[in-house]
C-alpha cells in the first residue's frame, strides 16, 4: 500500500495524524479500537464511502494490523 509524504497531505489530513498523536499520548486512545473509533469519526465527514467505515470487528486483520501497529509506533515515539 502506498502512502504519500506527509508535507503532501490535505492540512485536514495532516490535522488529523497530530490529533492522534495527541489523544494516545494524552491516555484518551488506547487501544487499536480506539485508533480506528478516532480515524472513522474523522471519515464520516471526510470520505464517507470509505469501505472501513465499520465497527472495528468488521475489519479485516490487515486492517486491524495497522491499527495496531499505529498505536504501537506511537506510543513509542511519544514517551
Amino acid at each position: 500500500e502506498h502512502y504519500p509524504p506527509f508535507d503532501s497531505l490535505k492540512e485536514d489530513n495532516k490535522k488529523l495524524y497530530f490529533d492522534v498523536i495527541d489523544a494516545i499520548k494524552s491516555g484518551l486512545i488506547n487501544s487499536p479500537e480506539g485508533v480506528h473509533d478516532f480515524w472513522s469519526d474523522y471519515a464520516r465527514n471526510n470520505i464517507p464511502n470509505h469501505p472501513c467505515i465499520v465497527d472495528y470487528e468488521m475489519l479485516s486483520e490487515y486492517e486491524k494490523d495497522k491499527d495496531r501497529l499505529s498505536l504501537a509506533l506511537i506510543k513509542s515515539l511519544v514517551r
